[in-house]
């Protein structure tokens, strides 16, 4: 839309004068959705259509109007200036536009924009882009460079233009002069035939492994050319992976700007947002065919349709098609499709990429027969016309690891290709993982061997439930404990929490001493009830939200603590303002029950903080109602727990002196919780590594920071007597570490992925390592904070394989001289034994053997201890090395 007003002719139209609203605008948006409300206000301007209370496109107007025009940055002289001028004040469609504007936008933010500040505005703008496309340059080569040890990425791609059936009219979208030239060609020409495309629209379509995520990959890379060469008008591109984004949770745009702030936590989402709103960033769309149903493809691609951005999207063919069945094919968009290769194309590349010596003519031989299209080779030839398949092929017969004859595929006789498939995807993940370390895996030099090495059955168990796990395609470190039964994560964390609390209401209760402890009846089992209540609602309901990479006392965590030592103090000083006298009266009224009334004060206190926020335009705040709700969460739950603890020690309330250097100290303290973070200012993307080591440096200084405040806070309601130290200080313990581990990402690492998950085997003991080293094996592929497995279709196979794929069948068979030796599990361990004999010696006979393995549980508990702790188990023969970023 901007982009065709902007080319309009006559500069003086109304159009141009729109055209120039809208560039200053997109300039400052923080989402393009003020973008699509501009531009449908002008578009039903410049129609002069007909409105009334119930017509669809106000509705629409209203709703983009409430949801965009809320947020700051926005001139509103900027956006009425051009409309007034431009057309008829009179105009009844006019009049409606003004008046929705006019209603949604509040009278203090009609301020001009300014050209200095416009200016400022654009040179951020540039110099993100300029670092972004650094960034995106050199993953990309990375993972090229990655990829070709083993992989040429060009395997004789072939394109030609879609069918009609999936491509929109051809009057819709006017390509360039040379016509012939966008009808076919390969991929290496990909990107001048994008270039002809006025739009910049473009769907890839093509069968499974047939190249698409590879061209878009090539096309990235050739937009982005060199570093002194790229064109700065260009828009950086950058993949995303379709199949994690929801349209009924997000909107596209808000959607990948949260994505570009999680890859590269240099850019916020408001940036990012500007970015996008500016055509500064083309999105590659890889993964719609990822989705299940044909009706949510179709709302997405409705949703790619509505915006009017240049853009690319990937998706398998037939899934394409099926989609149409609910939509219309992508608006304003050319689309290719990808052509099978042939036996030309495989002769030119597997002798060639043979390590062997015979290994060229060994595959000649395969290709001859092929070539003769005997019936025997059919499903053969079916199957190896793709480059996932024949890259898979090479890896199994041609790679440095490989041990078997491609003649086998030729010998075989193949019932279905399914068959097939599936004896590539299980030989790729034989050689992957060697038997012996003295095999060189891909992903290395000839003469570079792997620092790690792992049992190929215990890689097959940690990949099988990776597999599970994976959400939408991605392979998210922070969810993978959600592998654990929800149930069994109920109990987990209510153990946990049950036990904190018990200790917690022991100590509070006043009754731990220097010789041993009386347990009261009371305050133990109020936290040990309280404390299993709290674990078992947030081990069921919670999911684990993504991390949020901090830095602490950077220039901008320093701005947000002085904030905050004048926020936090007067958050306390109302509480107690406001409670105070309701506790006395209370206490005076209702006795002990009187506590509960400070959390009114809790209720109120949230209040004035919060406006202080508001009017000082403190940078990151939220709106003013979210700001108090989430305030005002926090107070009355803090002041519900000092209550709880007065009222079970049946305190006095003491004087309000008291209660007020309490509500400073509270506050002070409370400021160093959080004022020194604020998000980290990184030019490099992030890695899980990093996010894992961010994540556990923030867990410990989080948690220490909440220990120390809620110790000091409570001192002043248990007293400074040595119990009363102790209590408040074992409460501190409590209350910091369940924070901890509720409020930050790696403390459910911790819990789940590092404790439970490493003790059933279900993961390595290193995982991070593991991940890391799969990545560099062509297992994974790495797209910024996540990791992706190579292909889809090689995620389903290790989703679906049996355990009999990993089980040993021979596990009383010595290994002595064995050159690798198998992980064990303590769970396998323990399920052994309890299998074979019984605490007298005799077998057990009938006895289930879940039964059997809880009773080894039971009694051998030690046999995971260790694993829980953190030892790792070394043999003379093994070669684990410890990885310093080992989560």
């Amino acid at each position: 839309m901007l982009a065709e007003l902007m080319t309009s002719s006559e500069p003086d139209t109304p159009a141009q004068a729109i055209a120039e609203a809208l560039a200053q605008i997109n300039a400052l948006a923080g989402y393009s959705g003020r973008h699509a409300l501009v531009s449908g206000m002008s578009d039903c301007i410049k129609s002069r259509m007909t409105f009334s209370p119930d017509h669809p496109p106000l509705l629409d107007l209203r709703r983009l109007a409430q949801v965009c025009l809320k947020h700051e940055g926005l001139g509103y002289a900027e956006l009425t200036s051009p409309l007034r001028k431009s057309f008829d004040p009179a105009d009844h469609a006019v009049q409606h536009a003004l008046s929705i504007i006019e209603q949604h936008w509040p009278p203090a933010r009609r301020q001009p924009i300014g050209r200095d500040r416009l200016l400022e505005v654009n040179r951020t703008l540039d110099g993100l882009v300029e670092k972004l496309a650094n960034v995106v340059r050199r993953e990309l080569r990375e993972e090229v460079r990655r990829w070709r040890v083993d992989y040429p990425p060009i395997l004789g791609v072939r394109w030609r233009v879609a069918e009609d059936r999936l491509i929109v009219p051809w009057t819709e979208i006017p390509v360039g002069h040379d016509e012939t030239r966008m009808r076919h060609g390969v991929l290496q020409e990909i990107a001048d035939v994008y270039d002809e495309i006025p739009s910049g629209r473009l769907v890839v379509l093509g069968k499974i492994g047939s190249g698409k995520t590879t061209l878009m990959n090539f096309l990235a890379l050739a937009i982005l050319g060199e570093e002194a060469t790229r064109d700065p008008a260009a828009g950086v591109p950058v993949i995303f992976n379709l199949a994690s984004w929801n349209p009924g949770k997000a909107g596209i745009f808000k959607w990948m700007a949260t994505v570009i702030n999680r890859d590269h936590p240099g850019i916020s989402i408001e940036d990012a947002g500007r970015l996008l709103a500016g055509n500064r960033i083309l999105p590659m769309l890889d993964g719609l065919d990822e989705y299940k149903h044909a009706a949510r493809r179709a709302v997405a691609l409705d949703a790619l349709s509505a915006v009017d951005i240049p853009l690319v999207v990937a998706c398998r063919i037939d899934e394409y098609g099926e989609t149409l069945g609910h939509s219309r094919p992508l608006r304003r968009a050319w689309a290719i499709q990808l052509e099978p290769l042939t036996l030309h194309d495989l002769n030119e590349f597997l002798p060639a990429k043979a390590h062997s010596q015979e290994g060229p003519q060994l595959w000649h031989q395969v290709l001859d027969r092929m070539s003769k299209e005997e019936p025997d080779t059919e499903i053969l030839r079916k199957v190896l016309d793709s480059p996932l398949m024949v890259s898979l092929a090479h890896v199994m017969y041609g790679s440095l690891a490989a041990h078997k004859n491609p003649l086998e595929l030729v010998q075989i006789s193949w019932q279905s290709s399914r068959e097939l498939e599936r004896h590539l995807y299980a030989g790729f993940v034989d050689t992957l993982y060697p038997e012996s370390r003295n095999d060189t895996p891909p992903g290395y030099d000839d003469d570079e061997m792997p620092k790690l090495f792992y049992h190929r059955d215990d890689a097959k168990r940690w990949l099988h439930f990776i597999a599970q796990q994976v959400q939408n395609g991605e392979i998210q470190w922070w969810r993978l404990g959600n592998g654990t039964p929800r149930p069994l994560r109920l109990v987990i964390f209510a153990v946990c929490a049950a036990l904190m609390g018990a200790a917690a209401g022991l100590a509070i209760a006043g009754r731990v001493t220097l010789l041993g402890v009386r347990p009261p009846i009371g305050g133990t089992l109020a936290g040990l009830v309280l404390g299993a209540l709290a674990g078992a609602a947030y081990g069921w309901i919670y999911e684990g939200e993504r991390p949020i990479q901090v830095q602490l006392f950077s220039p901008a965590g320093r701005r947000n603590l002085r904030y905050e030592l004048v926020k936090a103090p007067l958050y306390g000083i109302t509480a107690v303002c406001a409670g105070y006298p309701l506790v006395v009266w209370g206490l005076h009224t209702y006795g002990r029950w009187g506590w509960f009334l400070f959390a009114i004060g809790g209720l109120v206190a949230s209040i004035p903080p919060s406006l202080v926020q508001h009017w000082a335009k403190q940078p990151g705040r939220k709106p003013l109602c979210t700001e108090i709700q989430i305030a005002s969460s926090g107070g009355v739950l803090t002041c519900l727990v000092l209550a709880l603890i007065g009222a079970i020690l049946d305190r006095p309330p003491g004087p309000f002196g008291i209660w007020s250097a309490a509500a400073i100290v509270y506050g002070v303290l409370l400021a160093f919780v959080y004022g020194p973070q604020a998000p980290i200012d990184a030019n490099e993307p992030a890695s899980p590594i990093e996010m894992v080591d961010n994540s556990r440096k923030h867990f410990r200084y989080y948690s220490i920071a909440i220990i120390v405040t809620y110790t000091a806070s409570t001192i002043f309601v248990t007293g400074l007597s040595l119990i009363g130290i102790i209590g408040a200080v074992t409460y501190g313990s409590v209350a910091g570490l369940a924070s901890g581990v509720v409020n930050n990402a790696w403390g459910r690492w911790a819990v789940l992925t590092r404790g439970w998950l490493r003790f059933t085997g279900d993961l390595p003991t290193d995982l991070l390592p593991f991940l890391e080293e799969a990545h560099r094996r062509h297992m994974f592929r790495q797209s910024g904070a996540v990791y992706r497995f190579s292909h889809e279709a090689l995620e389903r196979y290790l989703r679906e394989l049996p355990p009999e794929a990993w089980t040993d069948t021979s596990t009383d068979a010595p290994r002595t001289s064995a050159p690798a030796q198998k992980t064990r599990r303590p769970r396998d361990r323990l399920h052994r034994v309890a299998a074979v004999h019984c605490p007298c010696g005799q077998r057990w006979p009938g006895v289930p053997a879940e039964t059997i393995t809880l009773f080894t549980r039971v009694f051998n508990p030690s046999a995971g201890i260790s694993t829980l702790i953190g030892s790792r188990c070394r043999r003379p023969d093994s070669r684990y090395v410890l990885h310093r970023h080992d989560g």
